[in-house]
């Protein structure tokens, strides 16, 4: 039951973000939408429902309502003293400074854990639901739909990995902002996304590279390579030095390899994809930003083959590839197909990219929801 209890909210959260959208799109219109009255007032339902629904939630020993849900709130509890005495408690467990301020500073309204989960729950939903505001999907289809609800999906993980998730949250804010250009703005959630979480350092060269690269008007697909070879060849060299210098430190805990072999896989498809799709030369800036931030997660590649903890940094580039896949199948369904060899490109590539997706639907419930503790769920 409680899957079905999840996947009943997931739904009615998904429906509510695509009828948003469909209503505040103007036909013929480009870049990001402007959300109407009315599809606020969807918004509006669908957040209270989510926000009710995951603050509602027992939180109790055993991992009951999530595998760090006590953690944390047992933390909130330790807040009740001054911010100079909280920074010294459980240093191990939280480093991130902005995220302890937050935590602190609602500890001093409100002795009511319920409340802080309403702020942090809406939070990410706002930050969801922003993000998906500066996306341009083409036209409705399979995938539009299916990552639309995978993109939802990422609203449950906050029940466990909370200070991930507002880190994961603030970068959907910062994708948004870098998609509309207004990069003095971007600095805001990049700032706050780092604060959250240490993981979410990996969009600092996200931002440098946007800036620069529209900056400079280097929109091809050939240099974006070139920056990015010559970035992953400066982490081959780094990172044996970097080995060394923590190989007598606490750090040393961390190394050892690992690599989410069906994120690069298909991080490995779109980058493919991009190539012969767009034959080199990128027409618009919102074609250009999703090359720029999907590429830019080839940056995780060697750290994690190093640290397999570093897999967290690599969550916050899924938004994006949820973003990115329905206008790749756009592009797959509209090219000229006439050869053999072409018509096994573009049904290769769309095979591709439907596995990823059914595949991510089904682990997400069957896989992650079940690892990070979130069933059963109880309301207490």
């Amino acid at each position: 039951m409680s899957a079905l209890y999840f996947l009943l909210v997931h739904l009615a959260v998904t429906a509510a973000l695509r009828a948003a959208y469909r209503l505040s799109c103007e036909p013929g219109g480009e870049g990001a939408v402007r959300y109407t009255a009315k599809a606020k007032l969807i918004l509006l339902g669908a957040g209270i429902l989510y926000v009710a629904f995951s603050a509602a939630r027992l939180i109790f020993h055993g991992g009951i309502g999530g595998n760090d849900a006590l953690t944390y709130k047992l933390f909130f509890e330790e807040a009740n003293c001054s911010l100079k005495e909280f920074f010294s408690v459980r240093t191990g467990m939280v480093s991130e400074p902005l995220f302890r301020v937050l935590v602190w500073g609602i500890r001093q309204i409100t002795a009511e854990y319920r409340v802080f989960l309403v702020a942090v729950h809406g939070i990410m939903f706002l930050c969801v639901a922003e993000f998906y505001r500066a996306c341009r999907f083409e036209r409705e289809n399979f995938f539009t739909l299916l990552c639309t609800f995978l993109l939802c999906g990422e609203l449950f993980y906050l029940f466990c990995i909370m200070r991930n998730s507002l880190a994961l949250a603030f970068g959907l804010w910062l994708f948004a902002l870098l998609n509309e250009k207004k990069y003095g703005l971007a600095l805001l959630p990049l700032v706050l996304a780092v604060g959250m979480h240490l993981a979410a350092v990996i969009l600092i060269p996200v931002y440098v590279f946007v800036l620069l690269m529209d900056k400079l008007q280097a929109g091809t697909v050939k240099k974006t390579a070139l920056w990015l070879g010559a970035v992953l060849a400066a982490e081959c060299i780094a990172l044996p030095i970097f080995n060394y210098l923590i190989r007598n430190t606490r750090y040393v805990h961390y190394l050892g390899g690992g690599i989410s072999w069906g994120t690069f896989a298909v991080l490995l498809v779109l980058t493919v994809s991009f190539f012969l799709l767009y034959r080199g030369q990128l027409p618009s800036h919102d074609d250009r930003f999703e090359l720029w931030a999907v590429l830019c997660a080839w940056i995780c590649l060697p750290i994690q083959m190093n640290y397999s903890i570093f897999y967290r940094s690599l969550l916050m580039f899924s938004p994006m590839f949820y973003r990115v896949i329905p206008s790749v199948y756009d592009r797959y369904r509209a090219m000229d197909a006439g050869s053999p060899f072409k018509k096994l490109i573009r049904w290769g590539g769309i095979a591709a990219l439907a596995g990823y997706v059914l595949i991510r639907v089904y682990k997400m419930y069957t896989g992650d929801f079940i690892s990070y503790g979130l069933y059963p769920y109880q309301i207490g």
